[in-house]
């Protein structure tokens, strides 16, 4: 919005300049999280115009404005994008390249399944090396722009998860070099809370979320694979969970939400996994013969 209206006094604008504001996003809004200049989806873009709308209402209410430009400004139609999973194979090459990652933990923590947030807002003192767990009960998220720390929306987002041999060995090896870059450091890194975050940077600073998630895209270009977001790895896994034959309400329990939210929205069959119901089929009919 600066960029396009910055320079423009308040009292100016009009719902002509809002609409191109609007289809300026549309086409060419695009920042960060992708290829710059193209265009933002329709999500990014009706929250962006609703956080003006709010905004330029704030300014009625002072008296610096007669009406607001933005109130009768449509948002674009949203439509709910499938989501895009990996195949375990593709799960597999991923973190083989993310193997020689200094921050290999954090992208083995997201390939099973942790929200973005939950990997960002990981502190030290919620992993139990010994025991061989994570306690999820913090993130560190965006809202309107901003990171801050919030714990989770419901008590199903408070979890207790057991790691498995590879997750250990790699919080191991990203304990031991944090704690390298901390003596070598000195009086320029950050402790932080906790113990100091684990998605941090060589100095202690926790990463922005953001980060992540262009870091993220960079590895999978590296290895070749489709492009997908961030938040489509934990639909990956947990599909990939089911096709193993997980209970749905231990797949629930695991991402942290209900089981009428996993199967609507985090499971999805991939189509070689359609011959799992061809085989079936068949078995049923020979069966009736």
């Amino acid at each position: 919005m600066r960029d396009r209206l910055g320079g423009r006094r308040l009292q100016s604008l009009t719902r002509a300049d809002i609409e191109e504001l609007r289809d300026w996003l549309l086409s060419s809004g695009r920042r960060r999280g992708g290829t710059p200049s193209t265009g933002l989806g329709p999500r990014s873009v009706a929250l962006t115009l609703g956080r003006l709308k709010a905004a330029l209402a704030m300014a009625c209410a002072e008296g610096w404005l007669a009406r607001n430009p933005a109130e009768h400004v449509r948002p674009p139609r949203q439509v709910r994008r499938a989501a895009t999973t990996w195949s375990a194979g593709q799960v597999r090459a991923f973190l083989e390249l993310a193997g020689t990652d200094r921050l290999h933990a954090a992208w083995r923590m997201t390939l099973y399944g942790l929200r973005r947030g939950e990997v960002a807002g990981l502190r030290w003192d919620a992993v139990d090396l010994d025991a061989a767990t994570i306690t999820i009960g913090l993130a560190r998220v965006l809202v309107y722009g901003r990171v801050v720390v919030k714990t989770p929306k419901s008590e199903r987002g408070y979890r207790t998860l057991p790691l498995d041999g590879d997750l250990v060995a790699a919080l191991r090896l990203l304990h031991t070099g944090q704690a390298a870059e901390r003596l070598a450091a000195g009086p320029a890194h950050e402790p932080g809370p906790g113990g100091g975050w684990v998605a941090a940077d060589e100095l202690g600073v926790p990463l922005h979320p953001e980060h992540l998630t262009d870091e993220f895209a960079r590895i999978a270009k590296r290895a070749g694979l489709p492009r997908i977001r961030l938040h489509d790895a934990r639909h990956s896994m947990n599909s990939l969970l089911a096709a193993a034959g997980v209970p749905d309400h231990i797949r629930a329990a695991w991402m942290g939400h209900t089981v009428a939210v996993n199967v609507s929205v985090y499971t999805h069959a991939r189509p070689e996994d359609l011959a799992v119901a061809s085989k079936a089929l068949a078995g049923i009919l020979a069966a009736g013969e």
